[in-house]
């Protein structure tokens, strides 16, 4: 258990509601006007520490107030008010992550990877190796490298580089968070150095807060495959098993967002029931199987009971939207493996992300009526 002081983002808003910033407001030494110019001269200042986490008050002192213009007249109130708003109890420490497993990390090849704090989004170190070489400044930095197995990498030549890199990741745990890590290019040498250097500055923005403006994210293909990738993702795709033989009847769905880290059964569901164009034939299966997929993983498994019509196009046609229930039996044999077009008898999948399997001997087709019961 330890106390830190962090600076969150939107730390302005934030510092306006807190109770005791309020309070100074109200009740502080002063006229009203000068407690409002203590106060912005405060945020003003904390805006450039966004992301920080101090371990001793000192050390948030000098950095908060020594630096801040005008801070000789923040009176020594509204100091401690800020002092305790910022302050957290981290009493459990986020353990070190996941280390990849042999399969994944020969999936994986050579790669170039970047490490971003989540406090504030920043890419803070950008590298290259094998294995499990992504996770070892994080073990080392937590004391724990010497249970990382398959993590002889390339070392900093540069101490100072090591150093700053070590310091950062220790000040992000301390504040009880964890780095995120991401692996930008992986497969190295399957095209020409410049274009690998290009594409691997190009995804070390992509995730970092000054991604946005980048305009060679343009046009910008949609190959999962050549995207920046958190590890777990990357852990997940590469040690999945290939689907079992899909229920028949059934419905598969390509859900793009049901790839979220940390996305819930229920909110896949949800991003599932968007508008369809579904057949009698499904529509007429009570609680037929609906398997939810995302860059050939399937997410989510369902049954849909009901369907109702979402919108009537003027050619006749409508869509719909169906509502079920999570499948816990088909959720533990289907989510997490790997599906191809070929568990559905295509060749690529339809652009629309709607496959129908209503018949082994014809997966797609439609049939003439409900099945008999």
């Amino acid at each position: 258990m330890a106390i830190v002081w962090t600076v969150p983002r939107g730390i302005s808003p934030t510092l306006l509601v807190a109770p005791l910033i309020k309070e100074f407001l109200a009740e502080g030494e002063g006229t009203l006007d000068a407690r409002l110019s203590a106060v912005g001269t405060i945020c003003a200042s904390l805006e450039k520490q966004v992301g920080r986490t101090f371990t001793s008050i000192s050390a948030a002192s000098a950095a908060i107030f020594s630096g801040a213009a005008g801070a000789a007249t923040v009176p020594d109130a509204l100091r401690l008010a800020v002092m305790r708003t910022l302050s957290t109890e981290v009493i459990v420490r986020k353990p070190a992550p996941q280390p990849f497993s042999e399969k994944v990390g020969k999936r994986l090849g050579e790669y170039l990877f970047a490490l971003r704090d989540p406090r504030n989004d920043q890419v803070f170190h950008v590298g290259h190796g094998t294995g499990n070489q992504v996770f070892a400044s994080v073990f080392e930095a937590l004391g724990e490298l010497e249970n990382l197995e398959g993590a002889d990498g390339p070392a900093e030549a540069n101490p100072a580089v090591t150093a700053a890199k070590i310091s950062r990741i220790r000040e992000i745990y301390d504040a009880g968070s964890a780095v995120e890590h991401y692996v930008l290019v992986r497969a190295l040498g399957t095209s020409g150095t410049a274009d690998i250097a290009v594409h691997a500055v190009v995804e070390a923005l992509r995730i970092s807060e000054v991604g946005g403006g980048l305009t060679n994210l343009a046009g910008d293909a949609t190959d999962k495959d050549l995207r920046a990738t958190r590890v777990e993702e990357l852990a997940l795709r590469y040690s999945a098993d290939p689907a079992p033989e899909l229920p028949t009847p059934s419905v598969v769905l390509h859900v793009p967002g049901s790839a979220r880290a940390g996305a819930t059964a229920e909110e896949i569901y949800e991003l599932a029931r968007q508008e369809w164009s579904a057949g009698a034939a499904v529509r007429a299966e009570a609680g037929i199987p609906v398997l939810v997929f995302a860059d050939s993983i399937i997410r989510g498994a369902f049954r849909a009971q009901s369907w109702d019509v979402s919108t009537r196009n003027a050619d006749g046609s409508m869509l719909w939207r169906w509502s079920g229930d999570v499948d816990e039996d088909l959720a533990a044999k289907y989510v997490g493996t790997e599906i191809t077009p070929h568990n559905v008898g295509l060749k690529k999948w339809p652009v629309s992300g709607w496959v129908t399997r209503l018949t082994t001997a014809r997966p797609g087709a439609a049939m003439p009526g409900p099945r008999k019961k």
